[in-house]
């Protein structure tokens, strides 16, 4: 496994995209499920946590007035990347709950589970 993780994206993610990348398993074991999510939402953490240094970078280069030119676009665009990766994780995350509560439902009145443990 890589020491660092590259993968960044400035797109956003839909909770059918989510899903559907949790069908493409063909699975219907948990950990599986949980990997494959960690595994979509990486991008999406990135962006998250590129965009809080950016706008921390930004905030401290603005203390100064020659910085400041460069440092409140950055604040704001740190600000914008760091809401669209919270924005983006949070659909992944309820698609994610949504996907696993309808492996355990049944049509009907029974509540088991459709897959046996």
């Amino acid at each position: 496994m890589p020491m660092g993780d590259s993968s960044f994206s400035l797109a956003d993610t839909t909770l059918p995209d989510a899903t559907l990348r949790l069908r493409v398993t063909a699975s219907t074991d948990p950990d599986v499920l949980f990997a494959a999510k960690t595994e979509y939402a990486r991008p999406y953490t990135n962006q998250r946590v590129i965009g809080l240094v950016a706008m921390v970078v930004g905030v401290f280069a603005s203390l100064t007035i020659v910085l400041a030119i460069v440092g409140v676009p950055l604040a704001i665009l740190g600000f914008w990347l760091w809401r669209k990766g919270i924005r983006n994780l949070t659909l992944v995350d309820a698609a994610y709950t949504q996907y696993m509560a309808g492996l355990t439902r049944r049509p009907g009145p029974s509540a088991a589970p459709a897959v046996p443990i």
